[in-house]
C-alpha cells in the first residue's frame, strides 16, 4: 500500500492511507472532459486526448499543491476521506447506504445557494 502513504508523518494520522494526486487529478480531468462534452447541451461526444487537457490536470494538481501548502491537516483530511469513501465504495453497500454516506459527508448547513 505503499501508493497511498500519508501525507502527515506522525502520530495516528499517519496510518491513515490516502489517495494520490496523480490518480485524483486524472479523475478529475476525466470528469472535466465528459461534462465538457455537454458544454453545447447536447452531447457531443469525443475521444479523450491527454495533450488537449494537459492545463485541466495541472490546474487539478496545483489546486490540490495549495491546499498541501497551505493547510496540511485540511490536505490530509481531504485525500484520507477519499481513500476510505473509494475503497469501501464495493459492491454489498445499498444505494440507500451509499447516499447517506455521500450527504453525511456534506456540509449543507454551510454551502452557499
Amino acid at each position: 500500500m505503499s501508493r497511498f502513504t500519508s501525507s502527515i508523518k506522525t502520530g495516528p494520522q499517519s496510518l491513515e492511507y490516502e489517495l494520490p494526486v496523480p490518480m485524483v487529478c486524472t479523475i478529475a480531468t476525466a470528469a472535466h472532459a465528459s461534462i465538457t462534452d455537454w458544454n453545447t447541451g447536447f452531447l457531443k461526444k469525443s475521444e479523450f486526448n491527454a495533450d488537449e487537457f494537459e492545463d485541466v490536470y495541472r490546474g487539478h494538481e496545483m489546486f490540490l499543491s495549495n491546499i498541501r501548502n497551505d493547510r496540511p491537516a485540511a490536505y490530509h483530511r481531504l485525500m484520507a476521506d477519499l481513500y476510505k469513501e473509494v475503497s469501501n465504495a464495493h459492491g454489498g453497500h445499498s444505494a440507500a447506504e451509499i447516499a447517506n454516506n455521500a450527504m453525511a459527508i456534506l456540509d449543507l448547513d454551510n454551502m452557499p445557494e
